[in-house]
């Protein structure tokens, strides 16, 4: 078993090491492919190509610098709300991998196309414009990725779509039936979601007058004194339980982003300041008639390995207290702890349901198959047969980075337990 947790957290370090080493591996290797199909030689004009060189010369270098310098909107120039300068940077990030993807499907197409046809045949005129004309496929790959990247930004424009989930609990008792659970995932409050963004989605998530509110993680992407006003919103929202959450309190659990930026522990002080009580490796309980509902949370899968003293992944220890008669709901950020936690099965059978997020829905289309395979749970409800326990994976309220997400892929889940 300690085997399976340490390559898990060995997984889930590989994952963040993917994201910090991309600008060697991806961006530079990019730079370069991109320069070289927009080159002069592709120029648009039937004139001398040199006339017109510094133009498309400069329209390159000028994307690739707001490309290159989107992660420095993490660290400056932050405030209450996004600035127009990270948004346009950030949103240049997501033309950058649409437009690679683009322009690498259309070179592999043409390549294949002139391996199998003979292009001068006549059966295959039509396809000339769209596979032989290198020029046409450049420009048709800027459009599919301005189109691509347009549309994710409508989605992020549009409120977050609201997903009601009825659960059928084993033996849930009488009184428990009918409970609600809001499930938050993945806010990442930061450089292009600010307060206005926060406040709409509180007002919304308090329409429903929930029982209990859960933040399944990655709250921020930045740190608190420079973020703090951008998250005060949170303080307004609301749970029908104040008996013992005091004016209804919210349950949180750490997510990966929190010891990315490493400042997992200002952020505990905060969010305790608005009356949300992290729950690092512990659990509360809701007495609800003559029952209780168990609600635990663990530090996410990554936190041993930011290396914060305290900070593990223990999912025991979080559950101690559980007793089997409790419902006991089991928030974790990321799904591939999901997969350590059933497979601990006798602990696991005394779990109804686990809340997480993490994953986003891929929240670029072509992210979508790399993070299917890559995490054990992609989106959505699921159910392990073995410890009969319910999996809900969130694709998170907002995104990452880039405010470009595939359609419907912002959601606030209410769950309701029957």
């Amino acid at each position: 078993m300690l085997l399976d947790v340490r390559n898990e957290l060995k997984y889930s370090r590989d994952e963040e090491d993917i994201i910090n080493t991309s600008r060697c591996v991806f961006a530079i290797p990019g730079d370069l492919f991109c320069t070289e199909m927009f080159s002069n030689r592709c120029t648009l004009y039937s004139r001398d190509p040199t006339e017109y060189y510094c133009f498309p010369t400069a329209a390159i270098i000028l994307f690739l610098f707001l490309v290159h310098i989107s992660s420095t909107f993490y660290y400056l120039w932050i405030g209450e709300e996004p600035n127009i300068f990270a948004m346009i940077s950030l949103t240049s990030v997501a033309v950058y991998i649409y437009l690679i993807f683009f322009l690498l499907t259309f070179v592999l197409v043409q390549s294949v196309f002139r391996l199998i046809f003979h292009m001068n045949s006549k059966h295959f005129r039509f396809l000339r414009l769209l596979v032989a004309n290198e020029l046409s496929n450049r420009i048709f790959a800027v459009l599919l990725a301005v189109v691509f990247v347009l549309a994710g930004l409508w989605v992020t424009l549009l409120p977050p779509a609201v997903r009601r989930i009825t659960i059928k609990i084993d033996n849930l008792p009488e009184v428990q039936k009918g409970f609600t659970v809001a499930l938050l995932s993945d806010l990442h409050i930061g450089p292009t979601v600010g307060c206005s963004k926060i406040q709409k989605m509180v007002n919304t998530i308090n329409l429903f007058k929930p029982d209990v509110i859960a933040i399944s993680g990655d709250l921020a992407d930045g740190l608190v004194p420079d973020l703090e006003k951008a998250a005060y919103p949170l303080m307004n929202l609301t749970s029908k339980y104040g008996i013992y959450f005091a004016t209804g309190e919210l349950v949180p659990v750490i997510g990966n982003h929190e010891y990315l930026h490493g400042n997992v522990d200002e952020w505990f002080v905060f969010l305790k300041k608005i009356k949300i009580i992290p729950l690092h490796n512990k659990n509360k309980k809701i007495l609800v008639g003559n029952s209780r509902i168990c609600i635990a949370g663990s530090d996410d899968l990554f936190a041993e390995q930011s290396r914060f003293s305290g900070h593990v992944m223990d999912y025991k220890k979080a559950l101690r207290g559980c007793n089997k008669n409790d419902t006991t709901i089991m928030l974790i950020h990321q799904p591939n702890a999901v997969r350590i936690i059933l497979n601990d099965v006798e602990t696991a059978k005394n779990i109804d349901l686990i809340l997480s997020g993490h994953t986003h829905g891929g929240q670029m289309y072509v992210f979508v198959p790399l993070v299917y395979f890559w995490n054990a749970y992609f989106r959505g409800l699921y159910y392990n047969k073995a410890t009969g326990t319910y999996v809900y994976v969130s694709a998170g309220v907002n995104y990452f980075g880039p405010p470009v997400k595939i359609f419907d892929g912002n959601e606030i889940i209410i769950i309701k337990l029957v």
